[in-house]
């Protein structure tokens, strides 16, 4: 009735990823970090 309707599932529910596709989430997020943060890895 009020507010939005929650997911079936959240990411705590899901598969943990393998280290590669972990690795390549980590390297996707450094290459699109925004240019006002700071680089702190």
């Amino acid at each position: 009735m009020f507010g939005d309707v929650l997911p079936e599932s959240t990411a705590d529910d899901q598969p943990r990823l393998a280290d590669s596709e972990s690795d390549e989430r980590d390297q996707w997020l450094q290459d699109n970090r925004p240019p006002h943060h700071e680089a702190s890895w």
